[in-house]
């Protein structure tokens, strides 16, 4: 059973238009050729739905989050696959505003191609973390947020579809996302607040005892609650401030861009600190894992 869901996490490279598109994923037809011609931004009939479903084939060409890994490897490396994913974010709509919304009404809310609106894209900004670049992570995820998300009557960008917006609101805010289908990781953005604490459920006293204990405290509390939290600080967070400087979790440097559940699962506090500049060497390895380093 491994070896099967081993073999077809891999079949979406099938289509996968090297020579037809640089990196796209192309449909075929039914005896297995490439469609062509093709445009990845206006093919597939009303909202794509002849090849894909409400998004172009710029939106597509990014939905892989069970095995990032393999779709950089296929993009031509890191350098390359960031340079993909900051066009992506400066692509023209092709056509005027009201003629390319007639065709793709949950394609809105766009920066570029990106669109902001709709649930196949809500990882991409999160996807630099996996080609060592997490403070370009940092800085777009700031900026979505503030943009599509404000506090008036056009802070909700798109259709909420079960609480997907919100979802991505949430976890971007709080500082993490969750990318890879199916795994249990966590990639760490730009937090928006000074302090959140968040109650990762009730365990018994012996549980938390051992947890404090692990954490270095030896005091033993026969009143604790039987809850643990995960707490998170931002210092010095702000507008300007979107940028982790350093970071630390349980008082120890924390280098990576993303964690796991297992990490925080008897709680814990991440304390991260925030500047003006990037600091392009925090986070950069290890990187996040993917289905195939499972």
């Amino acid at each position: 059973m491994v070896l099967i869901l081993e073999i077809q996490i891999q079949y979406i490279f099938n289509v996968r238009g090297d020579i037809t598109g640089g990196g796209f994923f192309h449909p075929k037809d039914s005896s297995g050729n490439w469609v062509n011609p093709f445009d990845y931004k206006f093919s597939g009939g009303q909202g794509g739905r002849d090849y894909y479903d409400e998004n172009n084939g710029w939106t597509y060409r990014w939905d892989v989050q069970h095995n990032t890994k393999e779709l950089i490897r296929m993009m031509g490396g890191s350098e390359a696959f960031c340079e993909s994913l900051d066009q992506l974010f400066r692509e023209p709509l092709g056509r005027t505003r009201s003629s390319f919304y007639s065709q793709w009404p949950d394609q809105t809310a766009n920066v570029g191609q990106f669109t902001m609106a709709n649930e196949p894209s809500m990882h991409i900004p999160y996807l630099y973390c996996y080609a060592g670049q997490p403070w370009k992570t940092q800085k777009r995820v700031r900026s979505l947020v503030e943009q599509w998300f404000r506090n008036d009557v056009a802070g909700v960008p798109g259709d909420e579809d079960g609480g997907g917006l919100s979802a991505f609101v949430v976890f971007s805010m709080i500082g993490f996302y969750p990318v890879g289908v199916g795994q249990d990781v966590y990639v760490i953005g730009s937090p928006f607040f000074p302090k959140v604490k968040l109650d990762l459920g009730q365990r018994t006293k012996e549980i938390i005892n051992r947890i404090k204990k692990e954490q270095g405290d030896n005091n033993e509390d026969s009143n604790a609650d039987n809850h643990v939290y995960l707490e998170i600080e931002a210092q010095n967070v702000s507008h300007d401030n979107k940028y982790i400087r350093s970071a630390t979790f349980n008082g120890k440097d924390w280098d990576k861009c993303w964690f796991t559940y297992s990490d925080i699962e008897n709680g814990g506090k991440f304390v991260f600190v925030m500047g003006n500049k990037a600091n392009r060497e925090w986070g950069t390895s290890p990187l996040p894992p993917s289905a195939e380093d499972y």
